[in-house]
């Protein structure tokens, strides 16, 4: 079984600090947007016909910050207290959506539809080097990053919020995933150089500020502390944002060091990952944490230039994870 295969592939690059390596897209990823190119093709023609643009700006909810201009999300799981009038502090049920997270608080639901956007676009150029799909991704890029009305400040403080216990916390970081699907996407749009180079540079300047915000703020630090899947996706973002700013070492310095961590910290010898199996939809995080750690094999083994096999530890435990989760499915 293998996870992690080689995909450097000669493109004509944007720039030096665009290196075409695809971060975390496999041959088989590029296999499968070929096969199912005509729906994907349908897809991004949509995205340019509604011309939408995605922002943060729009929310009428300014609890915990001012600025119109931050992310704000709230915690999914937590509802409000049935033992004080003012349903505060909020409480956990894990596993339970409230409804209220998209309701009230729409920046998540945004980011998503944005980085998904940017990734069909990508994959939409890639498939046919249409390049109406380069200019209306780049207008949705300038929206989100660039234009000072629209923009996102590169700092998630007040993500995943917990209504009368703090205005936002690290965990919230898990939101921002969605950033890789915007930098592959970007990967593919850049490929003949055809990506505009002036907002080329202004968006590794903004992913540049948002890893110092990841590793150096008060609350970005914090993820430094984090075990779970969670911790996976905080060091798997690190990877591919240095990489994006053109600080390939750096990312490959944090495989090695913080991610490669995680592997003998959350999978055990049977395969389990038990730090997921607490959860209510136990096998649903044992999936997506897998899925984080594959992808950062993926990136490191792309940045290298060959498979990294390294002792054939992190190999096998990523084998005996993913048999654990199918052998538990089936029962």
């Amino acid at each position: 079984m293998k996870y992690y295969i080689l995909i450097l592939i000669s493109f004509t690059c944007l720039s030096p600090l665009y290196s075409q390596i695809l971060y975390t897209q496999t041959v088989e990823d590029l296999k499968s947007y070929k096969k199912n190119s005509t729906d994907i093709i349908k897809e991004a023609n949509d995205i340019v016909v509604s011309k939408e643009v995605f922002s943060i700006v729009n929310k009428t909810m300014f609890e915990v910050s001012k600025d119109k201009h931050d992310y704000v999300s709230m915690a999914s799981y937590w509802w409000p207290n049935p033992k004080t009038e003012n349903g505060l502090p909020y409480v956990v049920k894990d596993g339970e959506l409230n409804e209220e997270v998209y309701e009230n608080y729409r920046d998540f639901k945004q980011l998503v539809e944005f980085s998904k956007s940017i990734k069909t676009l990508g994959i939409a150029y890639y498939l046919s080097r249409d390049s109406k799909y380069i200019l209306e991704a780049e207008r949705k890029l300038r929206g989100w990053f660039v234009d000072d009305e629209t923009k996102m400040n590169p700092n998630m403080n007040h993500s995943q919020f917990i209504k009368g216990i703090n205005q936002g916390r690290i965990e919230g970081i898990i939101d921002a995933r969605y950033f890789i699907d915007v930098i592959e996407g970007i990967d593919l749009l850049s490929m003949d150089g055809g990506f505009n180079r002036s907002l080329g540079n202004s968006l590794q300047n903004w992913f540049r500020q948002f890893l110092i915000w990841m590793e150096t703020s008060t609350i970005g630090k914090r993820g430094f502390q984090l075990k779970n899947n969670i911790a996976t996706s905080y060091h798997l973002q690190r990877m591919v944002y240095n990489t994006f700013i053109g600080k390939s070492n750096k990312a490959i310095e944090v495989y090695e060091g913080d991610f490669s961590k995680l592997f003998d910290n959350q999978i055990d010898s049977k395969g389990a990952q038990p730090l997921e199996l607490k959860r209510t939809k136990a096998y649903g995080y044992s999936t997506s944490n897998l899925g984080y750690l594959k992808k950062g094999i993926t990136l490191a083994s792309n940045l290298r230039g060959a498979d990294v096999h390294l002792n054939g530890n992190r190999h096998n435990k990523v084998i005996k994870a993913q048999e654990f989760i199918d052998n538990r499915l089936k029962k």
